[in-house]
């Protein structure tokens, strides 16, 4: 009778797991970019109440700077080289991504001419590359205040989980590619991977 019970158990334990994880995979991840003159963050949530958030100082530095903090041309060399590598997997994962808010705002005096002329082409240049590679864009805002100097930014992405693993899956090639460049670069003594290290 026990050991009825407990095959019991483990089975309403397996279904509990297998239910838990298909629900998962249908999670969105919502990543916010998010910089003014208070703030420089990269949030991650899953769910609502999940939250990952690192700052978006420290996510460039480390692209381009060492162990040690110092700038270095290797460091940046190597994890270009991995981006370069990896363009294919993101121009999946973007193909599978909705932008559910995009606004720029740049807090400058509007009278100055070259300034109002240089903002709205590379805002329209940026709206034409978002619109070319991802899936769709809600609330998109552009617009230029006369205000002090700053420039205001808030960027909010949204992805399905299985989407990433199907990406992951599809490029399966370039995955196994990416990992052998990273352990070469590893054995060659570059620092770990900026995003890695960060994350």
């Amino acid at each position: 009778m026990n050991k009825r019970k407990s095959l019991v158990n483990t089975k309403n334990m397996i279904l509990f797991i297998l239910v838990s994880l298909i629900i998962l995979l249908f999670v969105p991840i919502s990543i916010r970019i998010l910089y003014d003159d208070k703030y420089s963050d990269i949030d991650i949530y899953l769910f609502s109440f999940i939250r990952h958030k690192f700052d978006l100082d420290k996510f460039i530095k480390k692209f381009i700077n060492d162990k040690n903090n110092k700038l270095s041309f290797r460091t940046l060399f190597n994890n270009v080289e991995m981006l370069l590598n990896s363009k294919r997997i993101f121009k999946d994962i973007c193909n599978k991504t909705k932008i559910d808010k995009c606004t720029i705002i740049l807090k400058d005096n509007y009278d100055d001419i070259y300034k109002f002329i240089v903002f709205w082409n590379i805002a329209s240049r940026f709206s034409f590359i978002i619109k070319k590679y991802f899936k769709n864009i809600n609330n998109e805002y552009y617009m230029i205040t006369n205000s002090k100097d700053d420039l205001s930014v808030e960027i909010i992405f949204k992805v399905n989980i299985w989407k990433i693993f199907f990406v992951i899956i599809k490029n399966y090639k370039e995955v196994l590619s990416l990992i052998k460049i990273r352990r070469r670069q590893k054995k060659n003594g570059t620092p770990n991977m900026w995003f890695i290290e960060i994350v």
